[in-house]
């Protein structure tokens, strides 16, 4: 199966929701102005609108963890279990080593004027997948050295799986980003530094 197909549902919400940083600005309205909302996006399979911008804020428990990350000058991970615990992933944040590696490739996917856009955000989402999940149940990864071989990577990776395991994986994953997102500003956030005790 390709691994275009593996992922297309979840593809589309990807178009609105991680965009990458190295495509030019969306016209959509931001997701902090309630006064625009954004136009929903369907996910194919349940029908759930995954650009919906009513994502609760990180909890205390996502914003602590975050601090200790900083201070001890790890990265920040985040497991996810589903189906009462019987599935379990894992995401954490890249190192600046690792990020400047993945950066230059999604660079060339977006600027390869004979891809459609689905194609090239198939990819994009792809190969973040290969950097940021680091354990689905009992498998773990690391991000990989060699991007020239990413699609075989990716292939080796996933497809013992059906096609719902990669769509699933990049929900998640957009769930991640997300937090990842809002987590810098709570330091912001008045209310938790009282909270946690560092003021």
């Amino acid at each position: 199966m390709d691994e275009q197909d593996l992922v297309q549902g979840a593809v589309q919400a990807a178009i609105s929701s991680i965009g990458n940083a190295e495509t030019e600005e969306s016209e959509q309205p931001s997701q902090g102005d309630p006064q625009t909302p954004r136009e929903p996006v369907s996910c194919q399979r349940c029908g759930h609108n995954v650009v919906a911008t009513d994502m609760p804020a990180p909890v205390e428990d996502e914003k602590r963890e975050y601090l200790r990350c900083v201070l001890g000058k790890r990265s920040y991970k985040k497991t996810y279990t589903l189906y009462d615990g019987e599935l379990t992933m894992a995401f954490e944040l890249l190192s600046q080593e690792d990020s400047a590696r993945m950066s230059p490739k999604l660079m060339e996917i977006n600027r390869n004027e004979e891809t459609d856009d689905l194609t090239k955000m198939t990819e994009s989402v792809n190969i973040k997948l290969l950097f940021y999940l680091r354990q689905f149940n009992d498998a773990s990864y690391t991000a990989p050295e060699d991007l020239d071989n990413w699609k075989e990577e990716f292939k080796s990776r996933f497809s013992e799986f059906d096609e719902s395991v990669p769509a699933l994986l990049t929900r998640v994953l957009m769930e991640f980003l997300r937090l990842a997102e809002m987590l810098p500003a709570a330091g912001l956030d008045e209310d938790f530094w009282k909270g946690a005790g560092l003021t």
